[in-house]
């Protein structure tokens, strides 16, 4: 394991630490290691040729890019 310093700003603290509570994460760390996973999940069904859809309960789904 290697240690990474992360500068934030106040305003991205405030959301981990939201995100942290509305989780129920242990900590900061396991929220970034979360969002990291989702993220490469994300990324890698597009490398794939497939698509991520979103679609909220008032319908209107959209697809979201991960990949340039």
């Amino acid at each position: 394991m290697s240690r990474l310093t992360l500068a934030v700003t106040p305003e991205t603290r405030e959301r981990l630490e939201h995100l942290q509570k509305r989780t129920g994460a242990a900590s900061l760390e396991e929220v970034i290691r979360r969002a990291l996973a989702y993220y490469d999940t994300l990324v890698r069904v597009e490398e794939e040729g497939g698509r991520v859809v979103v679609e909220p309960k008032k319908g209107g789904a959209k697809e979201l890019r991960f990949v340039p």
